[in-house]
């Protein structure tokens, strides 16, 4: 990009005429008073003279904005921002976009972006970057990080946050000279600031990682309260290392602060930020801070609340009555009186048919041990990795709407495919999960096949996606892929014939790009869909019903590119074994397998002459 070669000489060289002492508050002069740009009551006559050209472009209608550039990159830095200043926010706002990309004139793009920044903030954040950006200019690196080291966290970083890339890139490179500052801080300053991790001197990131986990956290403690809030909220630009354990050691290193006895809120808060690190870890900063080991709450049921189950009372309909009759023996009134509230799996359920919830309660005693002998140690809270599970839902909705389904961590454990009546759908989807799994496995999708699906295939397939939506920001990583490919993978991925070997990683970006589109896409109508006549709203005003894709966010799910498939074997096996009529969407529906967040009671039931759900298998 034009902007990444910087002109090098002095700043006042560029000036093209010797400016006359105090002449800025002279009035404008006849002849570019026509242009009617606010910028001509904002600078003195001789700018006026030399910059019209730029003034005037800025004003023109449209205006013309590589002239103005072209213009104002042969002035200093305090004379563009007189300039810019008396122009419209908008024009500064299409300067800024125009700098940023890729069809920017042959100009100063850091300088000029600066000059931006500073005319629409002016103040002290806008005089130290003016300053920063002149010692970066003169090569005296030194003379910034002195200047920047004698500041409070805001200030470092609102005056950093004026600079650009090449600014920033310039301070990293050169931290490793740097002497009598705190060089570490400044890494992690620089790291933040940018986003991009700070590799040529050790960061406070990088040296704390390499601290016990008790030691670090007692570092933390002696640093200032800012700069903890800093490297907490710019965690994501640490770069490699474990960002968990960082989050642990500067909590707790916050915690410690405050001093006396840890309060219970504060315990909380650190408990939270341990969830992520090793238990040995955890107990020494535990012992630390002088907190002990939460206890795990045993599973606990009881009557739910009036309030829980009013909605769904308010929603019956002769469908779920006569349904309620055929399952339960009671009216649906009756049946929502009669549900729990569930504690279990350290989450509460607000509302479940009592059969439910003594499978819920079976599930957790039974989940205790297989983890505890998984880990081998002790149980934890953290353990759980559950985060919410829904029950009754309020319409008709399955067995929901009588309690007897709930839905484990929604947002992270998606319906993938094989939804019953979306089949246009799934015509779409299936080849984004073969085409995942031949990629990063080798082998087809167990997710379309229908009743093949395991625990381990999900599980596999789940890390498979997050890895092939990495390999958008990993050009090494989706070349190597590619050349390590067996040639029935690579017909996996593309079809039959592949493109030729030079082709395919474009093309491969191609694709991963689409299938992210579409896994994450808006509800869609089914085209399928026709209109009941049996139903009382005329088939004038039905509507299709909607198809929802598996990452939907207006759905509220999450990134297929990130963490998916949240649930613990050791759990997933519980609760299939808590009763004998349990099934799991991801491998016990058959032919509509793939909802991962779904279990039900469900085996033996079917529909009567009136299409109301009814036990076909006697129930014992």
């Amino acid at each position: 990009m034009a902007g990444e070669r910087a002109v090098a000489e002095d700043e006042r060289a560029r000036t093209p005429a010797p400016r006359p002492a105090g002449d800025e508050s002279a009035q404008p002069q006849a002849a570019l008073a026509k242009a009617g740009n606010a910028a001509n009551g904002k600078v003195g006559p001789w700018l006026r003279e030399h910059a019209g050209a730029a003034i005037e472009a800025l004003a023109a209608k449209p205006p013309d904005f590589p002239t103005a550039l072209t213009v104002l990159n042969g002035f200093s830095t305090d004379d563009i921002v007189k300039v810019l200043r008396g122009t419209s926010a908008k024009n500064r706002k299409e300067l800024g976009d125009l700098l940023g990309g890729s069809s920017a004139p042959a100009v100063d793009v850091p300088r000029l972006s600066l000059a931006l920044k500073m005319a629409s903030v002016p103040g002290a954040a806008a005089a130290r970057a003016e300053r920063l950006h002149d010692m970066i200019r003169g090569d005296d690196l030194q003379a910034a990080y002195e200047l920047l080291n004698g500041l409070s966290v805001a200030d470092q970083e609102n005056a950093l946050a004026m600079l650009g890339k090449a600014h920033w890139q310039s301070l990293a490179n050169g931290l490793g000279t740097a002497v009598g500052v705190d060089t570490p801080w400044l890494g992690t300053l620089l790291s933040g600031v940018s986003g991009t991790p700070v590799t040529s001197a050790m960061t406070s990131y990088s040296w704390l990682n390499g601290q016990e986990a008790a030691a670090g956290a007692a570092w933390a403690a002696e640093q200032p309260d800012d700069r903890l809030a800093f490297m907490l909220k710019k965690l994501k630009a640490a770069g490699q290392v474990g960002a968990d354990r960082l989050r642990a050691m500067l909590t707790a290193g916050q915690v410690k602060r405050i001093g006396g006895e840890v309060e219970p809120a504060q315990a909380a808060k650190v408990e939270s930020a341990l969830a992520g690190i090793p238990i040995d870890q955890k107990n020494a900063i535990r012992e630390y801070l002088g907190i002990p080991a939460p206890t795990i709450p045993e599973a606990t049921a009881g009557p739910t609340s009036e309030k829980a189950t009013a909605k769904a009372a308010a929603n019956s309909t002769n469908f779920i009555e006569g349904s309620s009759q055929n399952l339960t023996g009671m009216s649906y009134p009756e049946l929502l009186a009669s549900m729990q509230t569930v504690r279990a799996f350290g989450v509460t359920v607000a509302a479940v048919h009592p059969r439910m919830a003594a499978a819920l309660l079976k599930a957790d005693a039974s989940a205790r041990e297989k983890i505890t002998a998984t880990e081998g140690r002790p149980m934890e809270a953290s353990d759980w990795g559950i985060t919410d599970i829904g029950g009754l839902q309020a319409g008709e909705h399955g067995l929901h709407t009588f309690g007897l389904a709930i839905d484990v961590n929604y947002a992270t454990m998606p319906y993938l495919m094989n939804e019953s009546g979306e089949k246009a759908l799934d015509l779409k989807l299936a080849p984004i999960y073969q085409r995942i799994s031949w990629l990063m496995l080798g082998r087809a999708s167990t997710i379309p096949a229908g009743g093949t699906a395991s625990y381990d295939a999900h599980k596999e397939e789940a890390k498979a996606m997050r890895d092939y939506f990495a390999l958008a920001k990993d050009s090494a990583a989706l070349q190597a892929r590619l050349h390590d490919s067996k040639d029935v993978s690579i017909r996996g991925v593309f079809g039959d014939p592949p493109p030729p070997a030079g082709e395919r990683e474009a093309r491969l970006r191609e694709l991963i790009a689409a299938d992210h589109a579409q896994l994450t896409a808006k509800p869609e109508a089914n085209p399928n869909w026709k209109p009941n006549p049996k139903l009382k709203k005329p088939v004038s005003e039905q509507k299709p019903n909607m198809m929802d894709a598996p990452f939907g966010p207006d759905e509220g799910h999450g990134d297929p590119a990130d963490r998916t498939f949240t649930i613990r074997k050791e759990i997933v096996e519980a609760i299939r074994a808590a009763d004998p009529a349990m099934k799991w969407g991801g491998t016990d529906l058959g032919g509509e397998n793939g909802d991962l967040m779904h279990f039900e009671i469900n085996s033996g039931i079917g529909r009567d002459a009136n299409n109301f759900y009814t036990w076909k298998k006697k129930q014992g």
